[in-house]
């Protein structure tokens, strides 16, 4: 899946926005063992330092979503009307 390519999709106003609905999906996902402990850092490190909101953190944060959960991640996108980039991960999946 081109995460880059979806995250491109989200106008820039909404990135803190959906930043914090991933970071809610991957808090709240029962696959968080699937995370490594290295990405799991770096999400951290980002978030302490404002990086989760910029396009590069928001494509780590969208690619481990959906590998936490799909379905919640697509629904948090319906919920912000990112409907483009919740097809495309139907569609990638």
């Amino acid at each position: 899946m081109d995460y880059p390519k979806i995250v491109e999709m989200v106008p820039p106003d909404k990135w803190a926005p959906l930043s914090e609905e991933l970071i809610g999906v991957i808090l709240g996902a029962k696959n968080d063992d699937k995370i490594p402990n290295n990405i799991a850092n770096t999400i951290l490190m980002d978030m302490k330092t404002g990086k989760s909101s910029t396009k590069q953190g928001l494509t780590l944060l969208m690619e481990v979503a959906v590998v936490s959960d799909p379905e919640k991640t697509i629904i948090a996108l319906g919920d912000m009307q990112l409907l483009k980039a919740a097809a495309e991960i139907i569609q990638g999946a």
